[in-house]
């Protein structure tokens, strides 16, 4: 019996629930590629500009519009319609003037949030690895997949990296740390913009948690549901989400 090979679409109502798209309407959706992101928190360009921003109403306008490089994400034109869009990026759309950086709702959805042209090259990354290289030099590995190697030793994992895209450039960094602005991205306070309180240290039996303060009052998360955004105020626009 012959092999299906890989297929590129998907039931609509099998996406994963970071998707904001209407389930019942469109049967198939664009699967989306190796790349980047995490699949769980990513959505295809494609199902981004048709089903999110409804800059096309069909997948071969979604064809024509990429392959005429009038889609950009992190400052590099994309072509390949199943190319993962993640926490963080940033998509423009110059022919439209449109501008955007990936955030979240309150439900923990990609959410695409408006932002000023002056903003497109300023993107953030959260430090997900940290390796010792020769030469006392640093490897940097960031939530979307970018690596970097630095000489600087006072990055350490979780910190945020503020950088100048395309050119992949450092231009702040924000510890981990108590009194600077969170934004979390999972659990059921996830879009929340929040102060980080206090740090409280896992155990083997549960994992470090954060207490935060949002609007006057207290939450508890897990750290690895928190992405720095900057010191005492955030360094990017960003309104929470109502979805």
């Amino acid at each position: 019996m012959a092999g299906k090979g890989n297929r590129t679409h998907q039931k609509s109502i099998s996406a994963p629930r970071s998707w904001h798209i209407k389930r019942k309407q469109d049967f198939w959706v664009k699967k989306v590629t190796p790349g980047p992101h995490p699949k769980e928190m990513a959505i295809p360009i494609s199902v981004l500009m048709r089903d999110i921003l409804n800059i096309a109403n069909s997948q071969k306008e979604v064809k024509h519009i990429l392959s005429k490089g009038n889609v950009i994400v992190n400052g590099k034109p994309i072509k390949e319609t199943g190319f993962p869009v993640g926490l963080m990026d940033i998509v423009e759309i110059p022919e439209l003037k449109q501008v955007y950086r990936i955030v979240l709702d309150i439900k923990g959805r990609i959410s695409p949030q408006p932002i000023k042209t002056s903003e497109k090259k300023s993107k953030l990354c959260k430090i997900t690895e940290k390796t010792t290289l020769k030469g006392k030099k640093t490897q940097l590995n960031f939530h979307d997949g970018r690596n970097m190697v630095v000489e600087d030793e006072s990055f350490k994992v979780n910190d945020v990296v503020l950088l100048e895209v395309p050119k992949q450039k450092i231009v702040g960094h924000y510890a981990f740390k108590e009194g600077n602005t969170g934004y979390v991205v999972k659990g059921k306070h996830a879009g929340k913009v929040a102060t980080v309180k206090l740090i409280v240290p896992g155990t083997q039996a549960r994992a470090s948690l954060v207490e935060m303060e949002h609007e006057g009052e207290m939450f508890q998360t897990r750290k690895a549901n928190v992405f720095i955004i900057g010191d005492q105020k955030s360094k990017i626009n960003i309104r929470e989400e109502m979805g």
